[in-house]
Protein backbone atom coordinates (compact mmCIF):
# COMPACT_ATOMS: atom_id res chain seq x y z
CA UNK A 1 0.00 0.00 0.00
CA UNK A 2 1.78 3.43 -1.12
CA UNK A 3 0.60 7.00 -0.93
CA UNK A 4 0.58 7.86 -4.87
CA UNK A 5 -2.47 5.03 -5.32
CA UNK A 6 -4.03 5.14 -1.88
CA UNK A 7 -3.66 9.44 -0.77
CA UNK A 8 -5.76 8.86 2.12
CA UNK A 9 -2.89 6.71 4.02
CA UNK A 10 -1.28 10.45 4.75
CA UNK A 11 -3.92 11.11 7.54
CA UNK A 12 -2.14 8.00 9.19
CA UNK A 13 0.64 9.24 11.90
CA UNK A 14 3.17 7.57 13.55
CA UNK A 15 5.21 7.77 17.13
CA UNK A 16 8.04 5.51 18.19
CA UNK A 17 8.33 4.34 21.51
CA UNK A 18 12.20 2.78 22.07
CA UNK A 19 12.22 -0.14 23.97
CA UNK A 20 13.88 0.48 27.88
CA UNK A 21 17.41 -1.11 28.42
CA UNK A 22 15.69 -3.08 30.92
CA UNK A 23 13.01 -4.77 28.69
CA UNK A 24 13.71 -4.55 24.98
CA UNK A 25 10.38 -5.73 24.78
CA UNK A 26 9.10 -2.35 25.66
CA UNK A 27 8.83 -0.47 22.22
CA UNK A 28 5.82 0.29 20.43
CA UNK A 29 4.86 2.12 17.59
CA UNK A 30 1.58 4.24 18.19
CA UNK A 31 -0.47 4.88 14.70
CA UNK A 32 -2.92 7.86 14.94
CA UNK A 33 -6.05 8.26 12.11
CA UNK A 34 -6.95 12.17 11.88
CA UNK A 35 -9.58 12.96 9.46
CA UNK A 36 -9.52 16.80 8.59
CA UNK A 37 -12.13 18.39 11.18
CA UNK A 38 -12.17 15.11 13.24
CA UNK A 39 -12.14 16.34 17.07
CA UNK A 40 -11.04 12.89 18.45
CA UNK A 41 -8.45 11.00 16.63
CA UNK A 42 -8.23 7.49 16.70
CA UNK A 43 -5.09 5.72 17.74
CA UNK A 44 -3.47 1.94 17.73
CA UNK A 45 -0.23 0.62 19.42
CA UNK A 46 1.79 -1.39 17.94
CA UNK A 47 4.53 -3.84 19.49
CA UNK A 48 7.76 -2.85 18.36
CA UNK A 49 8.59 -6.64 18.18
CA UNK A 50 5.48 -9.22 18.82
CA UNK A 51 5.32 -12.14 20.10
CA UNK A 52 5.37 -14.28 16.38
CA UNK A 53 4.45 -17.42 18.06
CA UNK A 54 0.64 -18.10 17.67
CA UNK A 55 1.15 -15.25 13.90
CA UNK A 56 0.61 -17.19 10.53
CA UNK A 57 3.45 -16.89 7.96
CA UNK A 58 2.56 -14.71 4.58
CA UNK A 59 4.19 -14.15 1.38
CA UNK A 60 4.45 -10.60 0.91
CA UNK A 61 6.18 -9.06 -2.48
CA UNK A 62 7.66 -5.56 -2.58
CA UNK A 63 9.20 -3.77 -5.82
CA UNK A 64 9.84 -7.34 -7.19
CA UNK A 65 11.79 -8.82 -4.16
CA UNK A 66 9.75 -11.37 -1.74
CA UNK A 67 9.61 -11.61 1.61
CA UNK A 68 8.43 -14.40 4.17
CA UNK A 69 6.49 -12.17 7.21
CA UNK A 70 3.69 -12.88 9.62
CA UNK A 71 0.53 -11.24 9.51
CA UNK A 72 -0.84 -9.53 12.98
CA UNK A 73 -3.51 -10.60 15.18
CA UNK A 74 -6.99 -9.74 14.07
CA UNK A 75 -7.02 -6.84 16.90
CA UNK A 76 -4.81 -4.72 14.47
CA UNK A 77 -6.20 -5.81 10.81
CA UNK A 78 -9.76 -4.93 11.85
CA UNK A 79 -8.61 -1.37 13.30
CA UNK A 80 -6.80 -0.47 9.91
CA UNK A 81 -9.57 -1.91 7.62
CA UNK A 82 -12.35 0.25 9.38
CA UNK A 83 -10.45 3.42 9.19
CA UNK A 84 -10.06 2.24 5.70
CA UNK A 85 -13.42 1.25 4.91
CA UNK A 86 -11.69 -2.35 3.41
CA UNK A 87 -9.92 -5.08 4.36
CA UNK A 88 -6.20 -4.45 5.42
CA UNK A 89 -3.63 -6.81 6.58
CA UNK A 90 -0.47 -5.43 8.84
CA UNK A 91 2.63 -7.63 8.42
CA UNK A 92 5.61 -8.02 10.54
CA UNK A 93 9.14 -8.69 8.60
CA UNK A 94 10.68 -10.48 12.20
CA UNK A 95 13.97 -12.06 11.43
CA UNK A 96 13.40 -11.94 7.50
CA UNK A 97 15.08 -9.47 4.96
CA UNK A 98 14.80 -8.36 1.47
CA UNK A 99 17.28 -8.20 -1.31
CA UNK A 100 18.87 -5.40 -3.09
CA UNK A 101 18.59 -5.91 -6.35
CA UNK A 102 20.69 -4.18 -9.91
CA UNK A 103 23.21 -1.83 -8.93
CA UNK A 104 21.50 -0.57 -6.14
CA UNK A 105 23.88 -1.45 -2.53
CA UNK A 106 27.51 -0.61 -3.07
CA UNK A 107 29.59 -2.47 -5.13
CA UNK A 108 32.23 -4.42 -4.02
CA UNK A 109 35.83 -3.14 -5.26
CA UNK A 110 39.11 -4.13 -5.64
CA UNK A 111 40.65 -7.54 -4.55
CA UNK A 112 36.58 -8.17 -3.13
CA UNK A 113 34.82 -7.71 -5.72
CA UNK A 114 37.40 -11.16 -7.13
CA UNK A 115 36.36 -13.45 -4.23
CA UNK A 116 32.99 -14.95 -5.06
CA UNK A 117 34.52 -16.18 -8.38
CA UNK A 118 37.42 -17.84 -6.17
CA UNK A 119 36.10 -22.13 -5.52
CA UNK A 120 36.36 -22.27 -1.93
CA UNK A 121 36.67 -18.32 -0.83
CA UNK A 122 32.68 -17.28 -1.41
CA UNK A 123 31.79 -17.81 1.90
CA UNK A 124 34.01 -14.63 2.76
CA UNK A 125 32.54 -12.71 -0.16
CA UNK A 126 31.14 -9.10 1.71
CA UNK A 127 27.68 -9.86 2.56
CA UNK A 128 25.11 -8.31 0.19
CA UNK A 129 22.96 -4.84 1.62
CA UNK A 130 19.77 -6.57 2.54
CA UNK A 131 16.32 -4.23 3.30
CA UNK A 132 13.33 -4.22 5.15
CA UNK A 133 10.17 -2.69 3.73
CA UNK A 134 11.91 0.44 3.00
CA UNK A 135 11.23 0.82 -1.24
CA UNK A 136 14.60 0.27 -2.69
CA UNK A 137 17.27 1.59 -0.23
CA UNK A 138 17.83 2.19 3.69
CA UNK A 139 18.00 5.93 3.31
CA UNK A 140 17.11 8.19 1.70
CA UNK A 141 18.66 11.99 1.53
CA UNK A 142 17.25 15.22 0.64
CA UNK A 143 18.61 18.78 0.69
CA UNK A 144 17.25 22.28 1.81
CA UNK A 145 19.22 23.82 -0.95
CA UNK A 146 16.78 21.84 -3.47
CA UNK A 147 13.75 21.97 -1.83
CA UNK A 148 13.91 25.77 -2.02
CA UNK A 149 14.53 25.33 -5.41
CA UNK A 150 10.96 23.55 -5.65
CA UNK A 151 9.31 26.17 -3.59
CA UNK A 152 10.51 28.76 -5.61
CA UNK A 153 8.26 27.37 -8.80
CA UNK A 154 5.06 27.86 -6.82
CA UNK A 155 3.53 31.13 -6.24
CA UNK A 156 4.26 33.76 -3.69
CA UNK A 157 3.98 32.84 -0.13
CA UNK A 158 3.63 28.77 -0.91
CA UNK A 159 6.47 26.43 0.46
CA UNK A 160 6.79 22.86 -0.90
CA UNK A 161 6.80 20.51 2.19
CA UNK A 162 9.82 18.01 2.78
CA UNK A 163 7.99 15.69 4.65
CA UNK A 164 6.30 14.54 0.93
CA UNK A 165 9.54 13.69 -0.03
CA UNK A 166 9.88 11.19 2.54
CA UNK A 167 13.31 11.34 3.70
CA UNK A 168 15.12 9.55 6.21
CA UNK A 169 17.84 12.35 6.62
CA UNK A 170 17.70 16.41 5.72
CA UNK A 171 20.90 18.13 5.13
CA UNK A 172 21.14 21.65 4.62
CA UNK A 173 24.26 24.16 4.00
CA UNK A 174 24.16 23.02 0.35
CA UNK A 175 25.60 25.94 -1.83
CA UNK A 176 23.55 25.21 -4.80
CA UNK A 177 20.45 23.26 -5.85
CA UNK A 178 20.55 19.68 -6.67
CA UNK A 179 24.50 19.27 -6.60
CA UNK A 180 23.78 16.24 -4.53
CA UNK A 181 22.55 14.32 -7.92
CA UNK A 182 26.30 14.17 -7.97
CA UNK A 183 27.12 12.77 -4.52
CA UNK A 184 28.91 9.30 -4.22
CA UNK A 185 29.49 9.32 -0.41
CA UNK A 186 29.08 11.41 2.69
CA UNK A 187 31.03 11.70 5.98
CA UNK A 188 28.69 11.79 9.35
CA UNK A 189 30.17 13.50 11.96
CA UNK A 190 28.04 12.51 15.06
CA UNK A 191 29.51 14.54 18.31
CA UNK A 192 32.12 12.33 20.63
CA UNK A 193 32.02 9.39 17.79
CA UNK A 194 33.64 8.07 14.52
CA UNK A 195 32.23 9.67 11.68
CA UNK A 196 30.11 7.10 9.69
CA UNK A 197 30.18 6.83 5.93
CA UNK A 198 26.99 6.56 3.77
CA UNK A 199 27.15 5.59 0.02
CA UNK A 200 24.75 7.21 -2.27
CA UNK A 201 24.03 5.10 -5.19
CA UNK A 202 20.87 6.37 -6.78
CA UNK A 203 18.67 8.83 -7.13
CA UNK A 204 15.33 9.40 -6.15
CA UNK A 205 12.84 9.67 -8.98
CA UNK A 206 9.55 11.26 -7.85
CA UNK A 207 5.85 10.12 -8.74
CA UNK A 208 2.68 11.09 -7.99
CA UNK A 209 2.92 10.73 -3.99
CA UNK A 210 4.81 14.70 -3.96
CA UNK A 211 1.26 16.15 -5.13
CA UNK A 212 -0.70 14.82 -2.09
CA UNK A 213 -2.32 17.10 0.35
CA UNK A 214 -1.12 15.33 3.85
CA UNK A 215 -3.37 17.00 5.82
CA UNK A 216 -6.38 16.06 3.46
CA UNK A 217 -5.37 12.91 2.67
CA UNK A 218 -5.66 13.51 -0.88
CA UNK A 219 -4.46 15.34 -4.10
CA UNK A 220 -3.68 18.51 -3.74
CA UNK A 221 -5.24 21.91 -5.14
CA UNK A 222 -3.78 24.11 -7.53
CA UNK A 223 -0.15 24.35 -7.88
CA UNK A 224 0.30 22.43 -4.77
CA UNK A 225 -1.37 19.71 -6.47
CA UNK A 226 0.92 19.78 -9.81
CA UNK A 227 4.68 19.76 -8.11
CA UNK A 228 5.08 16.61 -10.18
CA UNK A 229 4.15 18.98 -13.36
CA UNK A 230 6.32 21.41 -12.03
CA UNK A 231 9.25 19.12 -11.66
CA UNK A 232 9.06 17.29 -15.01
CA UNK A 233 9.98 20.59 -16.85
CA UNK A 234 13.88 20.56 -15.34
CA UNK A 235 14.49 17.49 -13.55
CA UNK A 236 14.07 14.28 -15.54
CA UNK A 237 18.09 13.85 -15.61
CA UNK A 238 17.95 10.27 -14.85
CA UNK A 239 18.44 8.36 -18.08
CA UNK A 240 17.40 5.10 -15.73
CA UNK A 241 13.72 6.94 -14.85
CA UNK A 242 13.82 9.15 -17.59
CA UNK A 243 9.98 9.76 -17.07
CA UNK A 244 10.12 10.95 -13.64
CA UNK A 245 11.64 14.05 -12.45
CA UNK A 246 14.67 13.53 -9.48
CA UNK A 247 15.30 14.70 -6.16
CA UNK A 248 17.33 13.08 -3.22
CA UNK A 249 19.49 10.42 -3.44
CA UNK A 250 19.25 6.51 -1.78
CA UNK A 251 22.14 5.31 0.76
CA UNK A 252 23.71 2.73 2.12
CA UNK A 253 25.54 2.58 5.67
CA UNK A 254 29.41 2.00 4.46
CA UNK A 255 30.13 -0.62 6.74
CA UNK A 256 28.63 -3.43 9.15
CA UNK A 257 31.25 -1.66 11.33
CA UNK A 258 29.21 1.03 11.48
CA UNK A 259 25.79 0.20 11.33
CA UNK A 260 24.58 0.64 15.12
CA UNK A 261 25.26 4.16 15.36
CA UNK A 262 22.56 6.81 15.84
CA UNK A 263 22.03 10.18 13.29
CA UNK A 264 20.86 13.17 15.07
CA UNK A 265 19.71 16.26 14.20
CA UNK A 266 22.47 18.98 14.16
CA UNK A 267 25.34 15.65 13.40
CA UNK A 268 27.68 17.64 10.63
CA UNK A 269 27.96 15.81 7.46
CA UNK A 270 30.74 16.44 4.64
CA UNK A 271 31.05 15.58 0.87
CA UNK A 272 33.27 12.55 1.05
CA UNK A 273 33.26 11.76 -2.37
CA UNK A 274 31.53 13.67 -5.88
CA UNK A 275 30.44 11.83 -8.98
CA UNK A 276 31.79 12.82 -12.31
CA UNK A 277 28.52 12.19 -13.66
CA UNK A 278 24.94 11.21 -12.38
CA UNK A 279 24.09 7.80 -11.89
CA UNK A 280 21.80 5.74 -13.56
CA UNK A 281 18.80 4.12 -11.65
CA UNK A 282 19.02 0.10 -12.12
CA UNK A 283 15.91 -1.96 -10.60
CA UNK A 284 15.32 -4.57 -12.72
CA UNK A 285 11.78 -4.28 -13.55
CA UNK A 286 11.14 -0.74 -12.01
CA UNK A 287 13.36 1.16 -14.73
CA UNK A 288 11.30 3.49 -17.48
Amino acid sequence: MQVPHLPQMSLFYTALTLPTADNLKDGSITVTHTLPGAAHPETLTVPLKPDTTELSRIEVTLWSVPATAYEMEPYYNDWFSKHFGFEVLLVYLGSSNRSTLGTMAPQPTGWSSWIPNIPGLSSLSPGKDVLTFADVAPYHITSTTSLGDISRRLPDGEEMDMARFRPNIVVSGAPSPFEEDFWGELLYHPANRDPVTMILTHNCGRCKSVNVDYSKGRPGDGPQGQILKLMMKDRRVDKGTKYSPVFGRYGFIGSSLEQNTFFRVGDEVTIAKRNESRSTFDWPGLTN
